[in-house]
């Protein structure tokens, strides 16, 4: 009994420098892999809430066009290359003239593929609130995802992914 080696003696706790280091590598995988799930639900988010924004300010210009009785007009603005859409503006009659009334820029990492109504740029509403002609834009995040705004000239609005 008295001659036990101190190896049998002595126990080994803890974890070898290998086996940290694969933890190490599995836990970062799963980080990159959530973080990059997280951003696509972001930019997604944020393409969702531009598309909506649209549509409260495609209602305002409709309301602001009956009652005053007027004409008001959303138009689709180019960015300073004139490469892309890059955000648009509310303008209604005051005294005979167009008022800027608002003005949305996008931002960097959401884009305005298409903007179109009949053959302009742009949405002019009437007095009775409805639109001169259907159309549609198209919104694009930065991975790709679209989104769809469908004016009618019924007066009726619609997002949509198709």
């Amino acid at each position: 009994m008295g001659f036990i080696s101190k190896s049998v003696l002595k126990r080994q706790d803890g974890f070898t420098f290998l086996e940290l280091m694969i933890v190490i590598i599995i836990i970062g995988l799963i980080t990159s892999q959530v973080s990059l799930n997280v951003s696509k639900l972001i930019a997604n988010y944020k393409l969702k809430s531009i598309a909506h924004e649209l549509i409260s300010d495609l209602r305002y210009a409709q309301e602001t066009s009956i009652t005053q009785e007027g004409k008001t007009k959303i138009i689709f603005s180019k960015d300073v290359r004139k490469t892309r859409l890059s955000g648009y503006y509310v303008q209604s009659v005051k005294n005979k003239n167009f008022i800027t009334d608002k003005l949305i820029k996008f931002p960097q990492d959401i884009k305005m593929d298409y903007a179109k109504f009949g053959n302009y740029g742009q949405i002019l509403f009437i007095s009775n609130g409805k639109p001169k002609a259907n159309g549609k834009v198209i919104l694009k995040n930065q991975y790709g995802e679209e989104l769809y705004v469908y004016v009618y000239n019924r007066g009726r609005f619609r997002i949509s992914t198709i």
